[in-house]
Order: structure tokens, then C-alpha cells, then sequence
């Protein structure tokens, strides 16, 4: 592909700080299954935004296909890590049965085939090894309009999910093959039996609440998919505390000042999130 291209999409990525510092709560607790001495391969590294949430003591690979990342990158890496790391432009470098964890965020979207990423990935997860995954999908469907559910219908969610496939060529050209239209959900289940994934929207972002309406990149998700064996008894266990009971709420940081029942009820509607109650857990599929 063109470098002027590449180039221009590098320079774009610095321009994501609104977006990255709005999801750092989710980020945080589902890289909280990373622990220390842990082999991690991240796909579509960028310019390192997740480096932040990993331990130090980790053994890190980077796959970043594109080269005019690479510098940036590679500064943050010795910042960040005690331990050696490296960066890949290909995951089919990387050796099989090798990683414990594999983190892809805003990856799988504009990637030319899940299934065959999703092989690799497998291949190089240890037994019991997770994918941890962020990305954004289309929205979900509830099927066609009928006499039976005419009256549940979602018409927005229903025009949401048809401009999403509507806009995806565009945004595929724009964006360095990013489809907004994409069930990446479905595409992981497809290939791993345990999948753990938090649906979201990220309340306000560009100095707006409504930001989703405009872009086809409003639905979200954050998952856990684990290849089996597992391997040790209690790691859905683990998974079911560490991430799918994390409180959601943490994807806006309530402000300090907001206290009482009534004003923390009235930011949350302003913000569109929920607040999770102590003994509720988030539900995870």
C-alpha cells in the first residue's frame, strides 16, 4: 500500500487521546487479568496506547504491521518494560503455543479476515490462554419488523445497524479497512468456546454525548475468550470475578463532588451509564 497513507493514518492515531482516556476504566479492568512474568502478544500495537495497563515484568510482543508506528513504539517500549520486547509486522511470525494472553483493541475490525486472524491467535495462545478484546461492532439485531414484534421494535437501533453497513465501505477506505458493520462477537464465538464480553457505549466523546449518532463506531465491546484446556480449575472463576463483576459504571469516573443518591442518579442519566449496585454483577455472555 501507499506510504504517504500509512503515514498519514500513523499521524491520525496520536489523535485518539479523547477516546482512549473515556474507555480507561474498562481498559483497566480487563487488563487486570494480565499478571506479573506473563507472555503478551498485542495486535495492531499502534503507537502503544494499552502499554500503560501492563505490568512491567512481561514479556511483550508487539504486531504492527505498519512501519511508521514503529518508532514511537519502540520509544515507549524500553520506557515501559524491564524485561526484553520486540515488534512483528506479522502475527504468523510469532511462535506457536507461545503467548499466555493476546491483546487486540480496535483491531479485529479492519483486519481482511477474522477467521483466518482468529486461527493465529489460537495458535499462538497456550492452552488456557486469553484473547483480550475491545473493539467496536455493528449493533445488535433484533430481525425484521413484524405483525409479532411491531410493537417492541427498536426503529433507532434498527436505522443505526442499517447505516453502519451502509457507511462501512467509506469508513473502510478512510480508515485504513475499518468495518464499522462488523459481529465480531460471533466471529470469536465461532472459533472459542468460553467468551466473556460487556456491551457499552462510551457516554460522551468529542465534547459530545451524541457522538454515536454521527459515527458508525457506537456500539462497543469488551471481552475474555480463553483457549481450552484451561489450564488451571479455577480460571472461568477468575474471569467472572476480575472482569464480568468489574463495576461498569468505570467506563466515566464519577466526579468527587456528585454525592447523594438523587445527584448520582442524575449524572448517570446525563452520562447514559449505569450504576452498578455493590452485590450486582455485570452480566458477561
Amino acid at each position: 500500500e501507499q506510504g504517504w497513507y500509512k503515514q498519514r493514518f500513523a499521524d491520525a492515531m496520536s489523535g485518539m487521546g479523547d477516546y482512549e482516556d473515556k474507555i480507561s476504566g474498562m481498559k483497566q479492568n480487563l487488563f487486570a487479568l494480565i499478571t506479573a512474568g506473563d507472555t503478551v502478544v498485542e495486535l495492531g500495537a499502534g503507537l502503544g496506547p494499552n502499554l500503560k495497563y501492563l505490568n512491567s515484568t512481561i514479556s511483550y510482543t508487539a504486531v504492527e504491521p505498519n512501519s511508521y508506528m514503529h518508532a514511537e513504539l519502540e520509544s515507549k517500549l524500553k520506557e515501559q518494560f524491564s524485561t526484553p520486547s520486540t515488534i512483528t509486522e506479522d502475527i504468523r511470525l510469532v511462535p506457536t503455543a507461545s503467548a499466555d494472553v493476546v491483546v487486540s483493541t480496535l483491531v479485529l475490525c479492519s483486519v481482511k479476515s477474522q477467521g483466518e486472524i482468529l486461527d493465529e491467535i489460537l495458535r499462538v495462545l497456550k492452552p488456557g490462554g486469553k484473547l483480550l478484546f475491545l473493539e467496536h461492532v455493528i449493533e445488535e439485531g433484533q430481525g425484521y419488523p413484524s405483525p409479532y414484534n411491531i410493537q417492541k421494535f427498536d426503529w433507532d437501533r434498527a436505522y443505526y445497524r442499517w447505516s453502519q453497513r451502509f457507511m462501512s465501505p467509506l469508513q473502510a477506505a478512510l480508515a485504513d479497512g475499518c468495518h464499522p458493520d462488523r459481529d465480531t462477537v460471533k466471529a470469536i464465538s465461532e472459533k472459542f468456546s468460553e467468551v466473556f464480553v460487556k456491551r457499552f457505549r462510551v457516554p460522551e466523546l468529542w465534547g459530545s454525548p451524541d457522538w454515536w449518532k454521527y459515527y458508525p463506531i457506537g456500539p462497543q465491546v469488551a471481552g475474555v475468550a480463553i483457549k481450552r484446556p484451561l489450564s488451571y480449575a479455577g480460571e472461568l472463576a477468575e474471569v467472572q470475578f476480575k472482569f464480568c463483576a468489574a463495576d461498569m459504571a468505570v467506563v466515566r469516573t464519577m466526579p468527587a463532588d456528585v454525592e447523594g443518591s438523587e445527584k448520582q442518579a442524575a449524572w448517570a442519566r446525563e452520562m447514559q451509564v449505569e450504576l452498578a449496585k455493590p452485590t450486582t454483577k455485570i452480566k458477561c455472555n
